[in-house]
């Protein structure tokens, strides 16, 4: 079986230089293999410790080919699966490394918004608070790490304007209360940004005055622990917002915060992306919605129509049907008319056409009517 071959082995155990045999002298070797794949179905615990053993045997005698690495899972459970990677490839296939952000030691020529953020806190003692604070940057953060987070805030902000991106403030109102936001616009979308300091939590101490407030009121509670600052920076989406835990970098055990600001603002472009994509998305999804409609407006107008010109035609129809039926009554009998000049309104006069006399002048109108039967003027 050739190592360049993917497939599985079947049944017990087989030495390592029947899996890797090549057209090399000797068989051991895999120069000539290309990256393959090779599959032990879930073998027993005295199987996988001879497939374990040849395993690092191959990778301590050189049995590998240049250029390659020989990777094995299934080392305690499961199918023993051998692959072999082209180390080449595997960098090609690599996302590029993001490019980090330098954050200067000194800031000589600082940031507009973080010059103004510096003149807001520059009364606060202890603790710096600007979150309520307009055209400024959202900071909540201790005093000693207040030049920290401007210097940060200066690097990020001056690289986000860099590649072209807006840094604005902005006010809105939300339940009747105004809020100061710090945005990056990227692609036309807004993301919010804040720096906070992480805290821990400590016991408390009761001062004397929460000691004399509980003797006074002994429904008074004294809280069990305090809220302190532990130095370690976190930027990203503000607490409440929309975007909340979304897109967030904070000091770690390994890295630092500056570290990670690269990885943040490819974060706010990623989500920007994907943001243009539902969007578009969506413009499709309704550009098909309103071509349905209109052809169905189309399809519906259409039977309108055939429905109006049915209806048109039947009542043409049975109108055709009703003039033909008139058309086809017989007319009236001759004594229905000499009844009707009897005992109805008296004939009209026309020249040349002798009159009866008019109806109840006796027996002298019925002497008139028989002289007329016999000059052949009726039956």
């Amino acid at each position: 079986m050739g190592w360049s071959v993917t497939g599985a082995v079947t049944g017990g155990w087989r030495p390592w230089s029947l899996v890797c045999h090549s057209l090399t002298d000797p068989p051991w070797r895999l120069q000539s293999a290309t990256a393959g794949k090779l599959t032990v179905p879930d073998p027993g615990p005295r199987t996988r410790g001879r497939w374990r053993a040849s395993y690092y045997d191959a990778l301590h005698h050189g049995h590998v080919p240049a250029g390659h690495k020989l990777r094995w899972t299934g080392r305690q459970r499961g199918d023993c699966v051998f692959t072999l990677v082209d180390e080449e490839a595997e960098k090609a296939a690599q996302p590029a490394p993001v490019p980090t952000i330098d954050v200067p030691a000194v800031l000589d020529r600082p940031h507009r918004l973080v010059r103004a953020t510096r003149k807001a806190c520059s009364r606060s003692k202890t603790v710096v608070d600007t979150r309520g604070t307009p055209e400024v940057i959202p900071l909540h953060v201790s005093r000693e790490q207040v030049d920290r987070a401007l210097r940060i805030m200066h690097a990020f902000l001056t690289e986000a304007e860099s590649r072209g991106y807006q840094v604005e403030t902005r006010t809105d109102l939300q339940r009747g209360k105004a809020v100061h936001q710090l945005v990056i616009v990227v692609r036309g979308h807004a993301l919010p940004l804040a720096l906070t300091e992480r805290t821990t939590k400590v016991p408390h101490d009761a001062t004397p005055q929460e000691i004399r407030q509980q003797q006074r009121n002994p429904w008074t509670k004294i809280p069990a622990y305090d809220h302190e600052f532990d130095g370690r920076l976190e930027l990203g989406a503000p607490a409440g917002s929309w975007y909340q835990y979304s897109y967030s970098y904070r000091d770690g055990a390994r890295w630092t915060l500056e570290s990670r600001l690269g990885h943040l603002l490819r974060d706010l472009e990623d989500r920007a992306a994907a943001a243009e994509r539902r969007e578009q998305e969506e413009e499709l999804r309704k550009a098909e919605q309103r071509r349905r409609w209109y052809a169905a407006v189309a399809e519906a107008r259409k039977l309108q129509v055939e429905r109006h010109r049915a209806k048109v035609l039947a009542e043409q129809a049975e109108a055709w049907h009703q003039a033909d039926k008139i058309r086809n009554v017989p007319s009236r009998p001759r004594w229905v008319e000499a009844r009707s000049h009897c005992f109805g309104p008296p004939p009209i006069i026309c020249p040349g056409v002798p009159t009866w006399p008019a109806q109840g002048t006796g027996g002298g109108g019925l002497r008139a009517r028989a002289a007329h039967r016999a000059e052949g003027g009726g039956r």
